[in-house]
């Protein structure tokens, strides 16, 4: 009896630990796999799988009331996006290809690095970029927008060993909003720090010609930031400063107006959104102080005026009616009723009397909008036959007529 109990004891003690082993180790709980899930069943894989950057906090796309309150993104802001963009397209490319140089590894290193900069940037200050004929159609820049577009750089740059695999970034607080004011943009900025190009997998050297041209317009750039710096935020009319940004001028459009077909490379790339982002100061202290006799509408640049000065205020036509607007008469040559919100509205057409002309038009200024508005502005002290944008707005001022004009860079 002992020796037949013995046994059945054994298995009786196993079976059990079996079922407690079950319960313990098994048996589904809160933290482990849910009853649909597949066995737990461990394959060893045969090589490393690819690293993967960890997962970033989630940025929510701007909402359309968000988008609405956004402020216009200023001259330099645009011209360091175009750069940072031009930046993300060759990395892109390099994604795209086979080749694995060195000169690639650095332009994605290169490139996630501005990523990081202008995600920052943006994150505090988010602005877009509207069409002056399509408004609502604008192009924004915020957190959201440039995540998107450099989270496969990065990905692919982990995953390549390009870089270590990042720890998760945290997206910095905003800033406060800025102030909203009826002021245009700075139309002279500081020169963008990052508008160099490294070398761009695929494109060209440039010529011995290309290359003398380019160092003689880095030269001609470098000398009219100098003297416009020297200024030290006080911008105004200097014979110095603004020979120097003639000559900047005069080189840069010419160069701009090539690479935009020709781009090449020399140790870094020259490319037209380069060549434009170096010539920002020069170009926007030229067109505010050159000195010019009849018309304020130049070619390379679009003048602009903004309304919120006359904002909400009906001006129709066909009914003989004037408005006064201080020194300025405003009337409605189209044929529709023209009413402005604020926006920024081109202007198409000027005419600076001087005092050599015809006493009844004596010391006089006219603009006309592409939307038909006229305004025509007395009392202006010209002290020449040769004046500027800036000094047409400074003499108005004088006689408290405010008239924002501004210009945008082609």
């Amino acid at each position: 009896m002992n020796s037949f109990s013995r046994p059945l004891m054994t298995i009786f003690i196993i079976f059990a630990m079996a079922y407690m082993l079950t319960i313990i180790g098994c048996g589904s709980s809160s933290n482990g796999p849910s009853a649909d899930a597949a066995p737990a069943l461990t394959v060893l894989p045969a090589s490393e799988p690819k690293k993967k950057a960890p997962a970033r906090p989630a940025m929510p796309e701007p909402t359309k009331a968000e988008i609405a309150k956004m402020p216009q993104c200023t001259d330099k802001e645009y011209e360091t996006l175009r750069t940072w963009s031009f930046e993300v397209i060759a990395a892109n490319k390099v994604m795209n290809s086979s080749s694995s140089k060195p000169s690639d590894q650095k332009l994605i290193q290169s490139t996630i690095s501005s990523c990081d900069k202008m995600q920052a940037y943006h994150t505090a200050h988010p602005c877009k970029k509207s069409e002056v004929t399509t408004p609502e159609l604008a192009k924004v820049y915020g957190a959201f927008e440039i995540s998107k577009r450099c989270t496969p750089i990065k990905n692919y740059a982990v995953e390549t060993n390009i870089i270590s695999t990042p720890a998760p970034e945290p997206i910095p607080a905003p800033a406060p909003p800025k102030p909203v004011t009826n002021k245009p943009p700075v139309v002279a900025t500081p020169p963008v720090t990052s508008p160099t190009a490294p070398p761009v997998a695929g494109m060209r050297s440039c010529s011995a010609d290309e290359f003398a041209k380019l160092k003689s317009w880095r030269t001609a750039v470098d000398l009219a930031n100098m003297n416009i710096g020297k200024l030290a935020g006080n911008l105004k009319f200097h014979p110095i400063a603004i020979d120097a940004a003639t000559t900047a001028t005069k080189a840069c459009e010419p160069l701009m107006a090539y690479h935009a077909n020709q781009p090449c490379q020399r140790e870094k790339a020259y490319t037209s959104e380069m060549i434009r982002a170096q010539c920002q100061m020069a170009r926007a202290y030229y067109y505010d102080f050159s000195q010019r006799q009849d018309t304020l509408i130049v070619p390379n640049a679009k003048l602009y005026l903004d309304t919120s000065i006359i904002a909400n205020l009906p001006f129709r036509t066909e009914m003989g009616e004037n408005s006064l607007y201080h020194n300025c008469r405003i009337s409605n040559e189209s044929a529709n009723t023209v009413t402005y919100t604020g926006q920024k509205a081109l202007v198409t057409e000027t005419h600076v009397y001087s005092n050599s002309e015809i006493e009844l038009s004596r010391s006089m200024f006219t603009m006309k909008t592409a939307e038909g508005l006229k305004f025509e502005c007395y009392g202006l002290e010209y002290s020449s036959i040769l004046t500027s944008k800036n000094e047409v707005v400074r003499l108005l001022g004088l006689k408290e007529t405010k008239l924002p004009l501004f210009y945008e860079l082609n």
